[in-house]
């Protein structure tokens, strides 16, 4: 029987034998996405080529557009590799780039009807069948690629696992080829699983700071209030700090940790599922507890904080263990965490001036918020309490480079949406450009049309929030009949 494994083996060796054929002295032009799933995937890639000896010039983008493929053609580079995006674009390639050499390793939504030139290898899971949205990642595609060229880049899986894990691709375990690339990490003695309370933050945050801004899980009474936390540690006999400043979750002893969970499950007594505040932790080895790059899940923070403050170089060096970089992605991190903080302050504080309705809500931060983390302020914000279940967040900001970025988001885990679907027809209605997953996805277009597109946008949302709301109500009612039926 043909695994998935084996599917992608096969489907990504035809990358690797195209590699094989470029000239080890002719430099390649190595491109990647500024998320933590780009830069892991260009670090993977980093290392694979170096220990090859090839040469290459990397470069890390937002998107890659219509525009950018048509400028690849006045560079002096024959053979290009892209990582983490590219396959909606295939036909712009075949059209600018066919005198060009091109590996492709993907992993988003394929363009539709796109057939490749034979010039260019399009190693994407969609195509053979396997879900590149929650089985395996850009990084993870890219370290298949790796792995096959040469087994002694098992010794770099634990990067895969990063970039999946800030693609969303974590959910208490992994799915199909991620699951086979933790256990290769696992045995080259680079990552730790263990099972603990799914805290955020759990290497560097004071434990206080922890309890309060957790959300997954909620703690009732608890979270969101920092005096209650206080009293709620001193209450179950838990002293916050210790001989010098505040514990961490890492500091606790065992017994403390036992009398934690069970004040934590209690507290939650009136949830429907109050035992659930365990997952999946993953540590990185060969890294010192109590920093940011420990947690894969911190490290894979760090990275987006890298690419989208323009540092996506310090993020390439910090995993591939450059002390400098490593010293610069803290500081990068601090910065970071300011920004979000000033925007997520910025939407709560212009909540009225938000464009609101049934079931959607439409942030314009204009020149207020950064176009490079407005898609994680939609993140954070979709995932928090600010807005209630099954709410679409459409956020837009302007960018510098004169056009208007758009993220969208739904609040809660809600089955059956398509965001990238939604962003994919509005893109195509305003010339623009759309990337993304189902339940994250974006759109660039020119800025002066922002106006038009915002009407455009509540339309359709107006129309998606209804349907998700009819949805709703069948299950609803159909929940009910069922219980009227079992007991009649």
């Amino acid at each position: 029987m043909t695994t998935d494994i084996d599917k992608l083996r096969e489907h990504v060796s035809d990358a690797v034998n195209r590699l094989k054929t470029w000239p080890k002295d002719q430099p390649i032009r190595l491109i990647s996405n500024f998320d933590a799933d780009g830069i892991s995937s260009a670090a993977i890639l980093v290392k694979a080529l170096t220990r090859e000896g090839y040469t290459y010039s990397i470069s890390i983008i937002k998107q890659i557009t219509k525009e950018y493929i048509r400028s690849l053609k006045n560079t002096g580079f024959n053979r290009i590799i892209i990582a983490d995006m590219g396959s909606m674009v295939i036909s712009e390639m075949n059209e600018c780039l066919n005198d060009r050499e091109i590996i492709i390793l993907d992993h988003h939504q394929v363009e539709q009807n796109a057939v490749a030139n034979q010039n260019i290898s399009w190693i994407n899971p969609h195509r053979i069948g396997v879900d590149g949205s929650k089985c395996i990642s850009a990084a993870g595609v890219s370290y298949f690629f790796a792995e096959i060229l040469n087994e002694r880049n098992k010794d770099i899986a634990h990067m895969a696992i990063i970039g999946a894990i800030g693609d969303i691709q974590e959910n208490n375990g992994f799915l199909g080829p991620n699951n086979y690339i933790l256990e290769i990490a696992v045995l080259q003695n680079k990552l730790k699983v263990t099972k603990g309370l799914k805290f955020f933050g759990r290497q560097t945050r004071p434990l206080f700071k922890l309890l309060e801004y957790s959300r997954d899980p909620l703690i009732p009474g608890v979270s969101g209030n920092q005096s209650e936390v206080i009293r709620f540690l001193r209450m179950i006999g838990i002293n916050p700090k210790k001989a010098f400043g505040w514990k961490k979750i890492i500091d606790l002893t065992q017994d403390e940790m036992k009398i934690l969970t069970a004040a934590i499950i209690i507290k939650r007594k009136n949830e429907k599922h109050p035992e659930n505040v365990f997952g999946n932790i993953y540590e990185l080895v060969e890294e010192t507890d109590g920093t940011l790059f420990k947690d894969a899940k911190e490290f894979s923070t760090l990275l987006n904080a890298c690419g989208r403050t323009g540092k996506a170089s310090v993020g390439v060096g910090a995993l591939l263990g450059e002390k400098k970089a490593k010293i610069d992605a803290e500081n990068v991190s601090k910065e970071y965490k300011k920004q979000i903080v000033k925007a997520i302050n910025w939407v709560k504080e212009n909540d009225d001036e938000m464009k609101k309705g049934t079931g959607y809500c439409i942030i314009n931060a204009g020149k207020e918020i950064n176009a490079s983390i407005i898609g994680t302020v939609a993140s954070i914000l979709s995932k928090s309490d600010y807005f209630p279940k099954n709410t679409y967040v459409l956020s837009i900001a302007d960018a510098l480079d004169g056009t208007a970025k758009v993220s969208m988001r739904i609040a809660g885990d809600t089955p059956g949406v398509n965001l990238k679907e939604m962003a994919e027809a509005l893109a195509i209605k305003f010339q623009g450009d759309a990337g993304g997953h189902h339940h994250a996805a974006g759109v660039i277009f020119d800025i002066n049309k922002v106006k038009e597109f915002l009407d455009e946008a509540e339309n359709l949302l107006i129309i998606k929030a209804r349907e998700l709301e009819v949805k709703e109500e069948e299950k609803t009612g159909n929940v009910e009949m069922n219980t009227i039926q079992e007991f009649s």
